[in-house]
């Protein structure tokens, strides 16, 4: 049966949804909160940057922030109303050695090792900012990692 935007109920199933009542981070086994539903995680990579899109921020992992050479570096997640802020901001410059040259802090979410679809109907409802420097996206890659395709 295709799936029909304008009557999901009838041809679509609900395979995840989040509504950002609360914001849970994976919990680096299972991959689900303790009721069963996937989580997010706040870690892309074992650095906190994606040198290759040669990015100027610093990807924070974990909605508590995280230490860094001693320092605790700002929390970019803030969740109120049903709604996920993350972030972007200028380093302070006493914690700046510390993010692998980068000059900002950010923060991204996926559902890595958490969640995947390979087919369907995607939806998400964001606010995105325009400013120079930023760069807001929702992407789709791959669940093994590769490089190219991905759809943003």
């Amino acid at each position: 049966m295709a799936i029909d935007p304008n009557n999901l109920s009838a041809t679509a199933t609900l395979t995840f949804s989040e509504e950002f009542d609360a914001f849970e981070t994976w919990n680096g086994t299972t991959g689900l909160d303790t009721i069963g539903a996937p989580q997010w995680s706040t870690k892309i990579r074992a650095t906190g940057t994606l040198p290759y899109n040669d990015e100027s921020q610093y990807y924070v992992a974990g909605p508590d922030g995280a230490a860094a050479a001693g320092n605790t570096l700002p929390n970019p997640f803030h969740v109120a109303d049903g709604a996920l802020t993350i972030a972007a901001a200028p380093a302070d410059p006493s914690i700046q050695g510390s993010l692998e040259g980068q000059t900002y802090t950010s923060g991204m979410i996926t559902t890595y090792h958490e969640f995947s679809q390979t087919y369907g109907y995607f939806e998400m409802r964001a606010e995105l900012p325009a400013g120079h420097g930023l760069w807001p996206a929702f992407w789709m890659l791959p669940e093994d990692g590769s490089w190219p395709p991905e759809l943003d």
